[in-house]
């Protein structure tokens, strides 16, 4: 799904799409515009040759001028009234112009069609215009043309809008064209029947167009039998068999007052549109608004359709999953990301497909974000025979925006692209007119639209990073191709998509699970694509005989009245027999033990224990033959011990939000509460006959990465996962005719902590009765460490060694290097991207200081770490220490800063902050007491680590150099700036050394990751230097002297 190209697409995500039409026209003109493009590149050519004979040959250059500083945007004045039969009025002043724009927008689109009735609102949009009860089509086309106004209408996905504009001087004329218009439309069958022609003939040529059958195909693909995924304009059956009862039936249900929002945008004051606006729609009759229940789409889950159009010489490709709704609070954050991938500004696919590859004109990628969801898509074509080649580039620059920190330089430019157009679309009338009533349709508060621009800049490399790994699904991308399938199908295979589904174009029918009309036959594919379900909105899952259930829901994207209540009352059945909704609502914790056996090893089980405490925690303990293994989920954070310690959990467990909110109980009780959608399925008979009764819970609050729940055949108590076809749902089986008391199975039970009745838990599991479970058992020790600089890093690594090695529980985080990484500690920030030294440095490098300090702030909230431990680096670490301890946080400051050589008076600053000091020279000990500084001498840890590679006389000898001589070691630093400035000194003063000392020989210690070009002084010098990288102990240990600088 794309936006209108009318709408600038820095704003696609708040741009509702006016028509089919133009939803798709970008598409179709991108084939028209690129032999336009090259008949234009000729002829400019041409043009070029002949002027170069006319021009002096020697032309004045002048550089460019620097670009302004950006100007700040000042949205006009407005004011937002609510008429009292609900019509929301939004006035915004504009007076550069004597016009007044009008824009009324309708709360239901395409996604409001009739499920056999699809292009409904598009037809009924069209003919808004074309005629009231009281004028024809060409008496309102005279009427707003005898003014000097004009008018449109359209229907998007979500809204239905009309749009008039007027001189001021016909405002009230325009205003009451506008209200006869959206209240009373003629429907006249002479137009009925010419729109209908219209939109069947489009429908003709797009059906044979690669890029709208690849885009159609995409949106069912993406967003299933939810209709966002059905065709928008219809099929030639559903549109031929729309009646005029039908256009009538939907205006009546869907154009009412408190449903609908109008802007009036212009030269006109607040007190003139809303006394207008209540002069004309004020008598507008109020009506209760259709309540519409949509099934959810199905979860991403891998899927390849293929389909064959054997005259194509290019392959249309689209790649994506279902993505966020326009409300959601990371809108802006994913925006960018996304245009990284493919949008203005900064557009890697581009990169790579045409400028580094030259494998398509251009590439690009969209989001497309609607009222309930939305979609991420790249999308590009390409010559069939690299094909292949296309695709799995497009899928690896998904993961490498997942996995890579993106570039300073490419946020900058999609952000700088999103800044500098978006005053364009606020300089009109109709632009304004067309922004406001889009963030009010979608929720949004006004004033994002003059706080655009700070919105844009506050998103940073880490927020793209976060959101990258947080929505997208490299793993479970929909890919549609649509081409000579003959050409490039065995390509497939070798770029890791061997299995896929083939559609011949002609049998392609987008109401149907399969994409196939019924009666055709599978085509060629991967093996096992054939009839399969996941993600198309059908759904399927085991039963107890390994076979599996087809239970076909794609056939219905809404929920009737009639199949709500049935649906509820089902509810209602299921709840009573897992104990009554009171003693659901009573359950606060869960206990249940689980014995698993392997009948292929003798004596050979495995034993689970479950802790389930509501509404967001819980942990599962697993006895293997070695050891225990523990995952759990306490609220903010998911970890995981092992035999190879504690750590933050895998994506398995990071999932856990999701899989509590899965969980029997909570699905019932929020299908109960109304924040999910019961529906009852058909009934599914097992291996022996019997028929159960099957009901669905979908929503947007379930995770859309997991797969399917199901209810065992016989007690319908259980909940079982359901193999890959992934989706936002969950199924509960209850057999016809059985009880509760029916004992089936050994259950599990529950009860609240409080000592209530039990409520029926787990098949097949040991019973065991819950108690309160303590708190700490969600938790895993944790500790936040920050280290600013190679020393505090290499110190950092041994400390967390050391600590590990005596409780590995223990969970260590922060900011540090390549050492303590490797110790095990988890990087929150690198302390490379901030260490600096001298002023200059410094300056350069505030922000980024800053944000490291945010972001351990952050995390400090967020994990909630037992201590601090700062190492050293008091410059970073005095501002952090404080914010950290304001959060309850305790603060070891270990190795701290030398205050008996310099700036003595930082030690009432560690004083206020710092609970213990852990010194590392004894003399520090009584300095610290004295002051009140509650500390203990720990000893210095190059004691410990020093620990020589090799001895004096193998090191030396190694490196060509006498035993017997002075060895004399020279300690640079570690930091590039700090050993740009005093490497030089140092090699000055061993050459003074050296005219004293004959014989004298020099071995530089030199730090890891540094550059060659600052040990240059020391290459070219007289005296004989030996660089040695990263052996700093053995270097030390084999010298004499160490000659060094602070």
């Amino acid at each position: 799904m794309k936006p209108f190209p009318s709408i600038p697409s820095t704003l696609r995500g708040i741009s509702h799409r006016d028509t089919e039409t133009q939803r798709n026209s970008h598409k179709r003109i991108g084939s028209v515009s690129q032999c336009l493009c090259g008949l234009f590149v000729s002829v400019f050519s041409l043009c070029l040759c002949v002027a170069a004979h006319a021009q002096p040959r020697d032309w004045p250059t002048q550089s460019p001028p620097r670009p302004l500083p950006a100007r700040d945007i000042k949205f006009p004045p407005y004011e937002i009234r609510t008429l009292p039969n609900g019509l929301q009025v939004v006035a915004v002043l504009h007076h550069e112009q004597p016009l007044v724009d009008f824009r009324l927008l309708v709360g239901a689109g395409a996604a409001a069609d009739p499920k056999d009735k699809l292009g409904l609102a598009h037809l009924e949009a069209a003919l808004l215009d074309q005629g009231t009860t009281t004028r024809s089509a060409q008496e309102l086309a005279d009427a707003i043309d005898f003014i000097g106004g004009a008018m449109s209408a359209g229907a998007g996905t979500d809204l239905t809008f009309l749009h008039v504009v007027v001189m001021k001087d016909s405002f009230e004329t325009g205003m009451r064209m506008l209200s006869d218009v959206a209240r009373h439309p003629g429907f006249a069958p002479a137009e009925i029947d010419r729109q209908r022609q219209q939109m069947l003939s489009g429908l003709r040529v797009s059906l044979d167009d690669p890029e709208y059958v690849a885009n159609s195909v995409f949106d069912r693909l993406v967003y299933g039998f939810h209709p966002y995924g059905l065709p928008e304009t219809g099929t030639p059956e559903t549109i031929a068999s729309i009646t005029r009862d039908d256009l009538v039936a939907f205006h009546d249900r869907h154009f009412v007052p408190n449903g609908a929002i109008l802007a009036i945008v212009g030269d006109v004051t607040a007190d003139e549109a809303f006394d207008m606006a209540k002069k004309v729609f004020g008598d507008w009759e109020t009506r209760d608004l259709p309540t519409q229940l949509f099934i959810a789409p199905p979860d991403p889950t891998r899927r390849v359709v293929v389909v064959n159009k054997p005259d194509a010489v290019q392959t249309e490709v689209r790649v994506g999953h279902i993505g966020i709704p326009r409300k959601h609070p990371d809108y802006m954050a994913v925006n960018l990301a996304i245009r990284i991938l493919g949008g203005e500004g900064s557009n890697r696919l581009h990169q790579v497909l045409r400028t580094q590859r030259g494998l398509t004109y251009g590439a690009q990628a969209n989001m497309d974000t609607l009222k309930d969801t939305g979609d991420f898509e790249a999308e590009t074509n390409t010559r069939s025979e690299a094909t292949g080649e296309v695709l799995r580039l497009i899928v690896d620059e998904f993961w490498r925006l997942q996995r890579e920190r993106v570039h300073e330089v490419e946020l900058a430019d999609a952000k700088a692209y999103l800044t500098g157009s978006f005053p364009l679309t606020i300089e009109t009338p109709e632009s304004i007119a067309m922004q406001v009533v889009n963030v009010l349709f979608y929720g949004l508060p006004l004033d994002q639209l003059q706080s655009f621009r700070e919105r844009v800049n506050a998103v940073t490399v880490d927020d793209i990073q976060r959101v990258a790994r947080e929505f997208l699904r490299p793993d479970r991308l929909s890919v549609v191709l649509v081409g000579n399938a003959k050409a490039f199908a065995s390509q497939l295979g070798g770029v890791g998509f061997g299995q896929f589904e083939t559609v011949e174009l002609a049998d392609l029918d987008l109401t149907t699970a399969t994409f196939k009309r019924s009666g055709t036959r599978a085509g060629p594919g991967g093996p096992g694509e054939s009839g399969r379900s996941g993600g198309s909105g059908g759904s399927g899952w085991s039963g107890r005989s390994g076979g599996f259930f087809h239970v076909q829901s794609g056939q219905q994207s809404t929920i009737t009245a009639q199949e709500g209540d049935k649906a509820r009352a089902l509810l209602d059945q299921t709840i009573e027999a897992k104990g009554g909704l009171e003693k659901l609502r009573a359950v606060k914790t869960i206990i249940a033990r689980q014995t698993l056996s392997n009948p292929a090893v003798e004596g050979r089980s495995t034993e689970t224990m479950n802790f389930i405490q509501y509404p967001d925690r819980f942990r599962v303990e697993t006895r293997v033959p070695d050891g225990t293994i523990v995952q759990a989920y306490d609220g903010t954070l998911a970890w995981m011990k092992d035999q190879r310690g504690v750590r933050e959990a895998p994506e398995l467990v990071r999932e856990a939000r999701a899989s509590l909110r899965r969980d029997t109980i909570t699905l019932l009780l929020a299908a109960k509460d109304g924040s999910l959608t019961p529906r009852v399925l058909p009934d599914v008979k097992d291996a022996t006959g019997r028929v159960d009764h099957a009901l669905e819970v979908s929503g947007k609050d379930l995770n859309p990465h997991r797969s399917r729940h199901v209810a065992a055949a016989e007690t319908g108590l259980h909940i079982r996962r359901a193999g890959p076809a992934a989706d936002r749902r969950a199924v509960f089986g209850l057999p016809d005719g059985r009880r509760h008391s029916d004992p089936v199975h050994r259950v599990a039970h529950a009860r609240a902590a409080d000592g209530r009745a039990p409520c029926d838990r787990r098949e097949n599991q040991h019973a065991n009765r819950s108690g309160a479970v303590q708190a700490s058992g969600f938790l895993s020790a944790r500790l936040l460490l920050s280290c600013g600089e190679a020393s505090g890093d290499l110190y950092a690594g041994a400390l967390t060694r050391e600590l590990r090695s005596l409780d590995h529980t223990l969970a260590i985080a922060g900011l540090g290097g390549p050492q303590f990484e490797a110790a095990g500690g988890r990087l929150i920030d690198d302390y490379r991207d901030i260490a600096v030294t001298g002023l200059t440095e410094a300056i350069a490098k505030v922000p980024r200081s800053f944000a490291a300090l945010r972001r351990l702030v952050d995390a400090a909230r967020v994990d909630c770490p037992h201590a601090l431990i700062v190492i050293d680096a008091p410059d970073f670490n005095f501002r952090l220490a404080p914010r950290i301890r304001k959060l309850g946080v305790p603060v070891v400051y270990y190795i701290s800063p030398q205050i008996w050589a310099w700036r003595p008076a930082r030690l009432q600053t560690i004083r206020r902050f710092a609970d213990r000091v852990l010194v590392i020279f004894p003399f520090e000990e009584a300095i610290y007491r004295e002051a009140g500084v509650p500390v203990e001498f720990v000893g210095h840890p190059l004691v410990d680590l020093m620990a020589p590679a090799a001895t004096r006389e193998q090191f030396l000898s190694g490196r060509g150099l006498p035993v017997n001589c002075p060895t004399i070691a020279v300690l640079p630093g570690s930091r590039p700036n700090e050993v740009a400035r005093i490497l030089p000194d140092l090699v000055a003063s061993a050459i003074h050394i050296r005219a004293g000392v004959p014989g004298a020989q020099f071995i530089i210690a030199r730090a890891p990751d540094l550059d060659d070009h600052l040990f240059a002084v020391a290459v070219n010098a007289p005296a004989p230097f030996v660089v040695v990288e990263g052996d700093t102990n053995t270097v030390l240990a084999a010298s004499d002297v160490v000659l060094t600088a602070s």
